[in-house]
């Protein structure tokens, strides 16, 4: 029998318990040795008189990227009550260090990411420290289409001569700079600016504002939203109702007089379009919006802190989520968060008050916080910490994941970015070579099986582009997606394997874990495992007495296809799989099941779903729409 069309089922479980803060241990090996397919001069033993001629050709067949999946419109907040299933990798193949060459001079920091109207990425960073402005000097933009190769634009915020009212000529400097691409297409791009001895001046301190129509390719004239103050980080958002908000770190002592390590986070608010804004800038000093501080107590005063704010508006609601670092005196950077209701609205607080009621401050160590939501309601927040960290939340972003999720290393003042419906943008300056890290994530959520009949002939032709995939690939080059089917009794799944180094030995092999959901979240014996290599089923498992265990499944259709054409880049090479099984065979009761899905290459390094525990399903992803509807 010709070795594709073999037939049989495998399902996993995950390898090693995590033995330390973020980092995933390898999943356990099949218990069973996998042996070698035999190759195709056995195929005349099994089946004499068969003539090579005769044989059904391997059909052709192209990968499908996982950047070309997952286009199908989904609900907003369609997993709003699953979030705690929901995970997130980053796709190694999208890992880039952009060369500090391409960023015109080294030491760049603050890089910050925005998809432009056009499609393409508009990249945010500064120049780094020096002695007169602190942290920053001037602040740069470089555009990308495929975010891996950056054309570097010029200043958008630079280092200028002004002068004052009473006739002094002043250096103004900038820093910090955000942006926000608005509905209209218009991106505003905001960064703090400071002069000489910008602590002890600080009525030459303030926030700017720069605006393009075209897509980051020209900026209008510098507008002043705030002055009088020192100012940080300032962060800019439209919301759904047209509004412009401006938040930014407050250093100006929050207006009381002694308190030299206070900070806070204060706004200005704008209602046309970022025209104009309240409270707006005047000559004397002036109080913006204090809405997001907590007290601290040093040497018996009282003083406020949060800095470095991000803020957000959760779907289908008028609610803002905030996020910021905390650092009252010699406290270590803490990650605090706060809630503005559902009114939307901040209480503007007064020179004295901490607020809002409604926060939860110092909740873990990390700093330089940003955070998202996708469209399907899972929030996504990053934080530095030794690294660039990610965790997970709910959709009210108020839930998040105990243990984050460390894909690399870095300095410091990371961001993130929605790229769309399954993917976000992750960049952070590299923490010793000057470049700036720029990567894409990928979110695992549940999927739907598609309802369709399927033919288990290792073609990937009746799978549409735009189904639903699960993605493992953030170890190495290697990377492969997950899609589901069911029809009537049965239940298929295409795994795609890009791999350009990939053995054919079959060392290097997927594993699809099957199991249907139980009260205790344990592995039972309706667990399977199916290890499948490029040349075809390895084994069968079936998890029993605590251990997977080798079975003999006739009840499972399993076929592959090698895509390694020669005209082919090495980049698209490597084998589909495709595999059908009877529903019964998983004791299938209600419309889902849970999977866990893994790459091994050479019986050792393993991506996976879920990595977390052996015999746990709680990080297992469900496949939904099991009753054909």
């Amino acid at each position: 029998m010709i070795r594709n069309l073999k037939t049989i089922a495998v399902m996993l479980a995950i390898g090693c318990a995590i033995a330390a803060c973020g980092d995933d241990k390898p999943l356990s090996e099949p218990e069973t040795p996998p042996q070698e397919q035999p190759d195709d001069d056995g195929k005349d033993e099994e089946e004499p008189g068969k003539d090579e001629e005769d044989e059904k050709p391997e059909p052709i067949v192209s990968i499908t990227p996982i950047g070309q999946l997952n286009q199908a419109e989904e609900e907003l907040n369609s997993h709003a009550g699953i979030t705690g299933r929901s995970s997130i990798r980053m796709n190694y193949r999208t890992y880039t260090e952009v060369p500090k060459n391409e960023l015109y001079e080294p030491n760049q920091q603050y890089p910050r990411i925005k998809k432009m109207a056009d499609g393409r990425f508009i990249m945010f960073y500064q120049k780094g420290s020096s002695k007169s402005s602190g942290i920053g000097q001037r602040c740069h933009w470089a555009i990308s289409s495929d975010l891996t190769h950056w054309e570097h634009k010029g200043d958008v915020f630079t280092t200028r001569t002004l002068t004052t009212a009473d006739g002094q000529s002043i250096k103004r400097y900038y820093a910090n700079c955000d942006a926000v691409v608005l509905k209209n297409g218009d991106i505003l791009a905001v960064a703090s600016y400071r002069g000489d001895n910008y602590k002890v001046n600080t009525q030459w301190d303030g926030v700017e504002l720069r605006r393009s129509t075209d897509n980051g390719q020209t900026w209008g004239d510098y507008q002043e939203i705030y002055k009088g103050g020192v100012t940080w980080e300032p962060y800019i958002i439209e919301l759904a109702s047209g509004e412009i908000h401006c938040y930014f770190t407050d250093s100006n002592r929050t207006g009381l007089d002694g308190h030299g390590q206070d900070t806070g986070v204060a706004m200005v608010t704008s209602s046309d379009g970022g025209k104009t804004w309240n409270p707006a800038p005047q000559d004397e000093f002036y109080e913006p919006y204090y809405v997001l501080r907590m007290a601290w107590e040093a040497n018996g005063e009282r003083m406020f802190n949060h800095q470095m704010p991000c803020i957000i508006q959760l779907n289908n609601s008028n609610e803002l989520a905030a996020v910021m670092e905390s650092h009252p005196g010699d406290e270590d950077y803490h990650i605090s968060m706060a809630w503005s209701g559902e009114d939307g609205q901040w209480e503007h607080l007064a020179a004295g008050q901490e607020g809002p009621e409604d926060s939860e401050n110092m909740l873990f160590l990390g700093s330089a916080p940003y955070l998202m939501q996708f469209p399907s309601g899972e929030t996504l927040l990053s934080y530095n910490r030794g690294g660039f960290h990610l965790k997970m939340g709910d959709a009210t972003a108020r839930h998040f994941a105990h243990e984050p999720y460390d894909p690399f290393k870095g300095s410091f003042w990371g961001s993130l970015c929605l790229m769309d419906s399954h993917r976000a943008i992750g960049t952070i300056p590299h923490e010793s070579d000057e470049s700036i890290i720029v990567a894409q994530f990928i979110l695992n959520h549940r999927i739907e099986a598609i309802p369709r009949e399927t033919s288990v002939d290792g073609d990937n032709k009746e799978w549409q582009d735009t189904d639903h995939a699960l993605f493992v690939g953030d170890k190495s080059q290697a990377q492969a997606t997950l899609r589901a089917a069911c029809h009537e009794d049965s239940l298929y799944f295409l795994a795609e394997v890009l791999d350009q180094n990939l053995s054919t030995s079959g060392s290097d092999y997927i594993s699809l874990y099957i199991t249907p959901d139980t009260e205790s979240g344990q592995l039972n014996d309706k667990a399977l495992r199916i290890n499948i290599a490029a040349n075809g089923l390895k084994n069968v498992e079936t998890y029993r007495n605590g251990q997977w265990t080798e079975t003999d499944r006739q009840d499972l259709s399993i076929e592959t296809t090698k895509c390694d054409r020669a005209e082919l880049s090495s980049k698209e090479r490597g084998y589909i799989a495709e595999i059908g099984l009877p529903k019964d065979a998983l004791g299938i009761n209600g419309d889902e099941v849970l999977v866990n899905f893994s790459i091994s290459r050479n019986y050792g390094e393993q991506d996976a779903l879920a990595t977390r525990s052996s015999t746990g399903t709680e990080e297992w992803i469900p496949i939904g729409g099991l009753d054909g509807r």
